[in-house]
């Protein structure tokens, strides 16, 4: 037997099987770095004697800007990427080897399910990947790219990663999209697209146009998760007079991060709240906003799952505190706010990341209790010069506090705004605050990046 000849027939037979997903690779990875592996393991034939080239998976190692990574991608172009089990053990392998290496797995997903044929060995394979995947969360980053469709298993599959990747063309769904929706006539990609399972959802989604801009997303959150600094030559001292005027989230957001290192994470999911993975002076972090609303539930739920990412890598927390104090809804009580609002504020003290509390105006009762508190475990905390801190709003507290001055005189409206201001003055003041020792200093809004990066720096040395 010519067995030069049986490989290189073999070997056509795989590439020729796999161009797309080949040329895939070729643009996220480095150049000449992907080794493959298993590249000939093949299950069983098919029913009609056909044979799963490569098993519709590549599995291998490479870098992505250098950055050593474990690669799985399914490939659609063999009977639709569907899972075998011989597949399931090539995905495993490659879990298996990121867990031992701690080198970060990048998952490629495009599957039309299960290899039916199969049966209940298909679902073995299933059970095996998604439980190794939920463990491999505990060693190294998983990134998973939904090239095309992540349905059913294979979709939860991709819900066990730290990091979604999804473009417009790509579908997740734990059942068809035919199924769930017989009669709608828009295209699957509109219903479980990456838009709605960022506004719906507090799975990480991260959006991209094209393998360049992955390529580079990716190697960002490299630098965050395992570098933990990300070289930037914006000036640590630039000072921003805009926030002088206007503390709106944004403009925090911009004046504090450096330029050209914000990554948001669950977008569209409630903008009551901001989330940000970003670099201040180079150094890693998360960022947190409120925008001067009180705290819905959807809002308590977002900032408890990214403290618990930026605690699962040791990236420090920054909140921007502007609330005025939980959502007082009845509907929102009746949902379970309780449970949610002491489940942040237990996730926070319970985590040794450095924190640190900006006052940007509002912070009322459960917002600074949550958010800025020394005894919940913040490090530092600031406070603009005309921040406002107090267990309940200036207009409630006037109602209690001076309710016999305002019925002896008729209540008058008047009256009422003259005691509401006192309050806000005499009690409100980030200065009584200070004097008890809660907050570490007062600040000129303008002066915000030059303290909280000169505090990111005193608290990771």
């Amino acid at each position: 037997m010519d067995y030069l000849k049986l490989l290189s027939d073999n070997t056509s037979k795989i590439l020729s099987h796999s161009k797309k997903i080949r040329d895939m690779l070729n643009d996220i990875l480095d150049k000449d770095s992907f080794v493959e592996t298993d590249m000939f393991l093949s299950g069983a034939s098919m029913l009609d004697g056909s044979q799963a080239y490569g098993e519709g998976v590549i599995t291998g190692y490479a870098t992505i800007n250098d950055y050593p990574v474990c690669i799985a991608a399914q490939n659609s172009e063999v009977l639709g990427g569907s899972l075998s089990k011989a597949q399931a053990d090539k995905i495993l392998k490659v879990i298996k080897r990121s867990m031992e290496t701690d080198i970060p797995l990048i998952s490629i997903i495009d599957s039309a399910g299960a290899r039916l044929g199969e049966g209940i060995s298909a679902l073995e394979g299933y059970a095996q990947i998604i439980s190794s995947a939920a463990e491999l969360s505990k060693y190294t980053p998983h990134i998973a790219i939904i090239k095309g469709n992540a349905i059913g298993l294979m979709g939860m599959y991709a819900a066990c990663a730290d990091f979604i990747f999804m473009s417009d063309d790509s579908v997740l769904s734990a059942q068809s999209p035919l199924t769930l929706a017989e009669n709608v006539n828009d295209i699957p990609q509109k219903l479980l697209g990456g838009s709605t399972y960022r506004e719906s959802s507090l799975l990480t989604i991260i959006d991209y146009k094209n393998n360049g801009e992955l390529k580079n997303k990716i190697s960002q959150i490299f630098a965050y998760t395992c570098d933990k600094i990300s070289e930037n030559e914006d000036d640590p001292n630039r000072t921003s007079d805009a926030l002088n005027i206007d503390v709106k989230s944004d403009n925090l957001i911009a004046a504090l991060a450096d330029e050209g290192s914000l990554i948001e994470m669950y977008a569209d999911y409630t903008q009551y709240t901001k989330t940000y993975l970003a670099t201040v002076n180079s150094l890693a972090a998360g960022i947190v906003a409120t925008n001067a609303e009180k705290l819905t539930k959807a809002a308590i739920n977002k900032i408890t799952a990214f403290v618990k990412l930026l605690d699962k890598y040791d990236l420090p927390l920054i909140t921007l505190v502007n609330t005025k104090g939980l959502e007082g809804e009845l509907s929102e009580e009746k949902q379970g706010l309780i449970y949610d609002a002491a489940k942040l504020i237990a996730t926070i003290s319970q985590t040794d990341i450095p924190k640190i509390a900006v006052i940007a105006d509002y912070a009322i009762g459960y917002g600074y209790v949550a958010l800025a508190s020394k005894s919940v475990g913040f490090d530092y905390a600031l406070a603009f010069a005309n921040a406002k801190i107090a267990p309940v709003t200036s207009e409630a507290a006037a109602s209690i506090i001076y309710s016999k001055e305002l019925k002896a005189e008729g209540e008058p409206s008047e009256i009422r705004q003259k005691l509401i201001e006192k309050y806000a003055q005499e009690e409100m003041n980030p200065f009584v605050s200070a004097k008890g020792g809660y907050v570490d200093n007062i600040i000129e809004p303008a002066l915000l990046r030059p303290y909280v990066a000169s505090a990111l720096m005193m608290l990771l040395n």
